[in-house]
């Protein structure tokens, strides 16, 4: 019974000892490994891979403590449209340990800090950030999105862009979260924005806030459902709620 009690405080023990020993190496490998110019090739291309776009920082830093902070995201639309798909002033993320063993970021959460984001829907009806979910759906559950845990906006722009008529829209303040996030699972979120609009006699302004559970279905749109949802719509100082849910983001 003593042998096995000591046996067993050291089977106790040892994942504490190599967790500290990863620890321990993974502030080697930051250290070493990831220089300046490698650290900002590295995130550069993590985004790029994302995104199916070309991306450009002006610079990244990471911290012993799991953080990593990019200054100046630009990330370019392809095509004749000439715009930025995201632009922000500052990205903060935190990543996991192990990866960076095999010289590689994963990234955990992610903070774009005042972006400016603009969805554009081409002439033949679809949206320019079609192409990322279909390069999801035929990853085999390889993408990069599946290592992301939370994601969060913070004071941004959202616009949204119709060609050819080139019509715009723009709304301001644009805060969103989504927390547990899993591309197949039910995930919290809350969002909101504040918009004006000269389409009626006079100004309009307001805001809409919502908050419930998303559940994107490897985002197979057709699949894809709202639950628990409630919207508030601000008027002019009034507001109506709205709750409930949706079906089939294709075709609601």
């Amino acid at each position: 019974m003593k042998l096995l009690k000591q046996i067993i405080a050291r089977v106790i023990f040892l994942p504490l000892i190599l967790a500290a020993g990863v620890a321990a190496t993974a502030m080697f490998t930051i250290k070493v490994m990831f220089k300046p110019a490698d650290l900002e090739a590295i995130v550069t291309n993590q985004f790029q891979q994302l995104l199916k776009r070309p991306v450009q920082i002006e610079w990244a830093r990471m911290s012993y403590t799991g953080e990593i902070k990019v200054k100046g995201l630009r990330v370019t639309e392809p095509g004749p449209e000439t715009m930025n798909f995201i632009e922000a002033d500052y990205i903060y993320a935190t990543y996991r340990w192990l990866p960076l063993l095999k010289r590689r970021i994963e990234i955990d959460s992610v903070v774009l800090v005042s972006p400016s984001i603009t969805l554009l829907r081409r002439a033949d009806g679809s949206w320019n950030v079609g192409d990322i979910f279909a390069a999801y759906r035929t990853g085999g559950g390889r993408n990069l999105l599946n290592k992301i845990d939370s994601a969060e906006v913070k004071d941004g722009r959202l616009s949204l862009a119709y060609m050819p008529s080139k019509a715009r829209y723009t709304f301001e303040n644009f805060n969103a979260t989504l927390t547990d996030f899993e591309p197949g699972a039910d995930t919290p979120f809350y969002a909101s924005v504040f918009f004006k609009s000269n389409a009626f006699k006079k100004p309009v302004t307001g805001r809409i806030y919502a908050e419930g559970r998303v559940n994107f279905a490897g985002f197979n749109w057709t699949e894809a459902e709202l639950k628990d949802l409630r919207a508030d719509l601000t008027l002019q100082d009034k507001t109506a709620r709205f709750p409930g849910g949706l079906k089939n983001f294709r075709r609601p």
